[in-house]
């Protein structure tokens, strides 16, 4: 079960990722209102009784020499997302000291293993999957 807290991937269709990562900022829920937009995106609306899940992005920095691939978490406001589009949940994500000119930002890390498991399980099926990695 999705938590507070807990990093989350979802299938980026159509971007330059191959998927998004996000931290969880509020449980899946049902939509009550008669429709609800985005912070994140204003354009996405979501309409009354639709199931979602409310979390931050982590924007995707670089790669590192070596297995790690780099995230911040994106300051903005926390994204909506369909909870059916969550495919894998309780990603652990490694802090890391700051970088470069970003010193009062944190950044996390996914190890190449992680990210594999992450691609293999995006690709093993359409439905959600709730495995830990």
């Amino acid at each position: 079960m999705l938590a507070v807290g807990d990093v989350f991937a979802v299938k980026a269709d159509g971007e330059e990722m191959e998927y998004w990562l996000l931290r969880c900022t509020a449980r899946k829920h049902k939509i009550t209102e008669k429709e609800v937009r985005c912070p994140w995106n204003t354009k996405h609306i979501f309409m009354r009784d639709k199931v979602v899940v409310y979390g931050r992005y982590f924007v995707f920095q670089k790669k590192l020499k070596g297995p790690k691939f780099i995230y911040v978490e994106a300051k903005k406001k926390a994204a909506v997302i369909y909870s059916h589009l969550i495919r894998v949940v309780k990603i652990r994500m490694a802090s890391m000291p700051p970088m470069g000119k970003q010193q009062d930002t944190a950044h996390f890390s996914i190890d190449n293993e992680t990210h594999e498991q992450i691609l293999a399980a995006l690709s093993e099926s359409e439905a959600p999957l709730f495995e830990k990695v």
